[in-house]
């Protein structure tokens, strides 16, 4: 493949990331489901109540759709493909700070 924006992706390339998406959001619902089978033993364990359990699984599950969904998008959109965001300009200057890879 070239440098050329207009060419389409194909094969492993273009797929890659809709495969490792599905994996992540497979991952985490039998993770969930795992966790509401178990929840009569995590009470008994734990002595403590259904509720809180339920609740505690839910925040779980809804922290990792919120980690699933939005840092995927947020590497996209700073271009980066590995390491942390670096500031190209100087943190006091008066041009936009931009987050780009070194």
């Amino acid at each position: 493949m070239t440098d050329n924006p207009t060419e389409t992706r194909s094969g492993l390339k273009f797929w890659a990331p809709m495969i490792a998406a599905s994996l992540a959001l497979f991952i985490v619902v039998v993770d969930s489901t795992m966790m509401n089978v178990a929840v009569p033993t995590i009470v008994k364990d734990l002595n403590t109540n259904v509720t809180s359990v339920q609740g505690v699984i839910a925040m779980y599950s809804l922290i990792m759709l919120l980690l699933a969904t939005f840092l995927p998008k947020n590497s996209a959109k700073s271009h980066r493909q590995n390491g942390f965001p670096t500031l190209k300009s100087k943190p006091f200057s008066n041009s936009t700070t931009s987050f780009d890879s070194q």
